[in-house]
């Protein structure tokens, strides 16, 4: 059973925005475990899940479970802008989402640099992230 919102827009966000908190605290927490086939199995979960999850895909309710405690441990996330690009992509198709966050990322920094901004941190992060 994957995890999901009803029809209601508003959930369909709070679940996005939850969704990407859980894979910046397994983006935190894969520095310590060094992969994830090995956070995985910390976590008693299907490596191929988790890795669909990274990528963008919905958790399901095992993936879930085991995800929330590390998220009650890990500080705020100051990268609400990942959110943001998260949110966006969200409505797509799951194949697509990768690439258009890339795109967005790549096109911010572009902006930025074009009228002679500074990349924010959480930016820097995410174009690390491929």
């Amino acid at each position: 059973m994957m995890i999901a919102s009803s029809v209601d827009p508003l959930a369909d966000v709070e679940y996005a925005a939850a969704f990407e908190f859980l894979r910046y605290v397994v983006r935190t927490r894969l520095a310590e475990f060094g992969s994830v086939a090995e956070l995985a199995r910390h976590l008693v979960v299907d490596a191929r899940e988790l890795r669909r999850f990274l990528a963008g895909g919905r958790p399901g309710k095992l993936l879930w479970d085991a995800l929330t405690p590390l998220a009650r441990e890990q500080p705020r996330m100051e990268d609400s802008g990942m959110v943001g690009l998260a949110l966006i992509v969200d409505g797509l198709p799951f194949r697509l989402r990768r690439r258009v966050r890339t795109m967005l990322a790549d096109s911010l920094v572009d902006y930025l640099r074009e009228h002679g901004e500074p990349r924010p941190p959480w930016l820097t992060r995410e174009i690390g992230l491929r």
